[in-house]
This record gives structure tokens, C-alpha cells and sequence, in this order.
């Protein structure tokens, strides 16, 4: 059977910025609207506030191929919930 599986538990999948897990654990949601490339910081999809479809980013262990990367994003309902669909806490880094 195919699940999750803790942070961290493939050192050789670390990015170059030592971050774990950008892609294959779970899908994760991101605030950001789902609107049209180009990226326009300003264009309001950033604003938490507004309704309509949200990005999900990263695949999942239920997916392979292309949509297993950092790069792949997805639209879904903020409402919806899977097995494999979750989120990543994050911070700023200390000064």
C-alpha cells in the first residue's frame, strides 16, 4: 500500500536549499490564487482573503511522472480534502 512517509526520510531528495518533501509526499496547498502564467506578484492572487480555486503544488505518492515535481500545480477547491493533499508550515528565516 502506498502512504506518506515522515519528513525527511529521503536525505538524497533535499533541495539545494535544504528543504525536504517539495514533491511525491503529499500535494500541498499554497495560498496563492489559481490564475493564468505570468506571475504578477500584485495581481491580487496572493490575497488569502479573496474566493475561487487554490493552488496545490507537488504530487503525491498516489501520482508519477510530471506531476510529481515543485514546478507542477493543480486547482482545486480550498473546501476539498484526500489523503494526499495536505500543506507545509513555513516561516521566514532568523535574521
Amino acid at each position: 500500500m502506498k502512504d506518506t512517509t515522515a519528513v525527511g526520510s529521503y536525505e538524497k531528495g533535499k533541495s539545494p536549499y535544504g528543504l525536504y518533501d517539495m514533491s511525491g509526499n503529499v500535494w500541498e496547498w499554497v495560498v496563492s490564487l489559481h490564475r493564468s502564467y505570468p506571475y504578477t506578484a500584485n495581481d491580487g492572487r496572493e490575497a488569502a482573503s479573496l474566493a475561487g480555486q487554490r493552488v496545490f503544488r507537488g504530487g503525491s505518492w498516489g501520482y508519477v511522472g510530471v506531476s510529481v515535481s515543485a514546478a507542477y500545480r493543480y486547482a482545486g477547491d480550498p473546501s476539498e480534502s484526500n489523503l494526499d493533499l495536505g500543506f507545509r508550515c513555513a516561516r521566514d528565516a532568523a535574521p
